[in-house]
């Protein structure tokens, strides 16, 4: 009777969550509504817009107003604020803190970083006082959590963690020297109502302090950082955001859906090398890598340099360019070129950008496609990755690479060694530049599985380095089950899923706790043909169901904790509810490529429909019988199989047993 009773609770509590969601919007969707707001006149607030437009939180929205316009806007229809700290420069803002205080208490969340703290009364946000930090927070302490606060929690400690191990990551509480990190040390607060997540110098420095219905974010200056720094600090900033979206959904609606960088809803993964030298193509360097990886299942991606250094940079002389008569390896180039596409590699363009003019770069871009035309390469949506170091705002050369037809940069700071990379399309103010940009790592840190974040790996050209990456990367994929395949399918993936538009559908027919997903794909979607197939999203559960499950009618789906994640292909469906462990039936764990799987009783046909590495991993308990040649088979674990191929489009047929 207890439980019967507590099922009826949750219903209710969930249905009334739907109704006011649909009151809002005049439609039954669930909508995580977002604002930020700003100081007319400045931009800081663009990267925190920027990093809710391009969320992976499947539902959510995000508008940006000024300060001035807030009396016009209607806060009560939103779930989540992010104020700029340029409120400070408001001479209106003891009004307007007034105003985001009774959000709050009528169930808004509420992001307050320290640099706007000064705005709101400590007892707000749950403090009996600040302090300065007297010195950097070199270690921090991660009390235990409750479930919804977790995700906040990971994000800080293993930003912490992976900023010590960086090179040049020295923090400074005046903001001086050559660090990365030169944000200052920010202040920390005495909590008297907070929950603490992380801790330093008997100050709480990440805080979330209930308030009424709703819950206000403070954040040390430690994290968002506004440093001009490597892409992994902007990634450090964006999963902060967004991990607090996320939690605002797991308290308001108890679970919450996200959008995964790769296919089916497990990240992908690539590894890339760039040919810029004549000894690469005399050495067979593409073969010689493109045997080691097919060792190991797995597929490299290369880019390709016009004019390629001398084997002496010192004297600065130069090999004539590849579509030279002069070049000396231009038959044996053209060979290899010729394999790499027969084995379903794309080649890309490694970049060398002039830093003279944009007339200069306009000219190297029209030679480079040039030369690709003399070996037969496609240049339409290519990829590409810089040779040279772009400036600090490259916003110039990009827009110009786009002009040219290029779609994609996976390295726009070549020089950089990063941990933490985040994919996204490059903004200039308000606009979003239809590139897709992404810097590749040299090491595979297990914190990106923990964040489902997506990696490309620099593969050495020497064959004994490249043996340790290929190996590192094997290792990686096994143990966290990415989706291994070629930079620009990677690439193809995250367009799908950054640009398709997801949104939850309840069904109020029935008591039962049942979500449709339905999918719009992206608005520029040419080009991307069966890739829009492969979107996936992550269904996490929160506290309110910690005690259920939750399952799902996609063809593809795997389990991992408390948590599913699935292909959402047009439409998907899944229920909350009892058992916390459904009893699955046997069915595809994920796929690297676009597929359509038709099942017919146990016996199971899938279409692959992309070229080059072909990798799928089956549940079978039972075992499964492998009815089309050509697939290598390995048995991963007790219950799972991993069938993979090499070729062009094709179908499978296996029976489970």
């Amino acid at each position: 009777m207890k439980k019967k009773l507590l099922l009826i609770t949750l219903v209710c509590s969930l249905v009334a969550s739907v109704c006011l969601y649909s009151s809002v919007y005049g439609e039954e969707r669930d909508e995580l509504r977002a604002l930020v707001l700003y100081e007319t006149g400045t931009t800081g607030y663009q990267d925190a817009l920027q990093n809710w437009k391009q969320s992976l939180i499947a539902n959510l929205t995000v508008t940006s107003a000024p300060f001035s316009e807030l009396e016009r806007v209607p806060l009560s229809t939103y779930r989540l604020v992010y104020v700029d700290p340029t409120l400070l420069q408001d001479p209106d803002r003891a009004r307007i803190a007034d105003q985001l205080k009774t959000f709050v208490q009528h169930g808004g969340f509420l992001f307050v970083e320290d640099a706007v703290h000064e705005a709101f009364a400590p007892d707000f946000l749950g403090a009996k006082e600040f302090r300065a930090l007297s010195a950097p927070p070199h270690s921090l302490d991660f009390p235990q959590v409750r479930q919804n606060l977790r995700g906040l929690q990971s994000v800080v400690k293993d930003y912490r963690e992976l900023l010590d191990a960086l090179p040049d990551a020295s923090l400074s509480c005046t903001g001086a020297g050559p660090s990365v990190a030169k944000n200052q040390c920010g202040t920390g607060l005495v909590p008297s109502t907070a929950e603490t997540l992380a801790s330093a110098q008997d100050l709480s420095l990440f805080t979330v302090n209930r308030v009424g219905e709703g819950a206000v974010f403070f954040a040390n200056a430690l994290l968002p950082t506004r440093a001009n720094g490597s892409g992994f600090l902007a990634a450090g900033n964006y999963l902060l955001q967004n991990e607090f979206a996320a939690y605002a959904a797991l308290e308001y609606t108890g679970f919450v859906v996200k959008k995964v960088l790769g296919t089916y809803g497990r990240p992908a993964m690539a590894m890339q090398t760039p040919i810029q030298r004549t000894s690469d193509v005399k050495n067979g360097t593409m073969d010689r890598l493109l045997d080691l990886a097919i060792q190991h299942d797995e597929i490299p991606s290369f880019s390709l340099a016009r004019t390629m250094e001398s084997v002496n940079l010192a004297e600065y002389r130069m090999d004539p360019p590849i579509d030279s008569p002069a070049f000396p390896e231009r038959d044996k180039l053209k060979r290899t070129l010729q394999n790499m596409q027969n084995a379903g590699l794309d080649i890309q363009a490694r970049l060398f950008t002039p830093p003279a003019s944009p007339a200069d770069t306009q000219r190297e871009l029209s030679l480079h496609r040039r030369a690709f035309a003399a070996y037969g390469l496609p240049w339409k949506h290519i990829g590409a990755n810089q040779q040279t170091p772009l400036p600090p705002d490259p916003t110039q050369i990009l827009s110009l690479e786009v002009q040219s037809g290029i779609a994609w940069n996976s390295g726009i700071r070549p020089e950089r060694q990063t941990a933490w990379n985040v994919p996204f399309f490059w903004t200039k103010g308000d606009e979003t530049l239809p590139l897709l940009v992404f810097n590749p790592i040299s090491n595979p840190d297990p914190s990106l599985a923990r964040h489902d974040l997506p990696l490309s790996l620099r593969l050495p050209s020497n064959l004994s380095d490249a043996e340790k990456t290929v190996l590192s990367a094997d290792r990686f994929r096994r143990g966290h089950d990415y989706n291994f395949m070629t930079e620009e399918q990677m690439f193809r993936t995250f367009r799908t899923v950054l640009g398709s538009r997801v949104e939850l559908v309840p069904d109020t027919s029935s008591d039962a706790r049942v979500y449709t997903l339905t999918v719009t794909p992206p608005a520029d979607s040419k080009g991307l043909g069966d890739d829009l197939k492969v979107l996936g999203v992550h269904v996490l559960l929160g506290e309110r169901y910690a005690n259920e499950g939750v399952s799902t009618d996609a063809d593809i789906y795997t389990r991992r904790g408390n948590s599913i994640y699935f292909g959402v292909w047009q439409k998907a469906a899944f229920t909350i509810g009892l058992p916390k462990r459904p009893t699955d039936p046997p069915h595809l764990l994920r796929a690297n490529l676009p597929v359509t799987v038709r099942q017919n009783g146990l016996r199971v046909t899938v279409e692959v429909k992309s070229k080059g590495l072909q990798q799928l991993k089956f549940w079978a308990p039972s075992g499964l019988q492998v009815e089309t040649p050509g697939w290598s088979v390995r048995h991963d674990g007790a219950e799972a199989w991993v069938l993979t191929r090499y070729g062009g489009p094709t179908d499978l047929q296996i029976t489970y047993k």
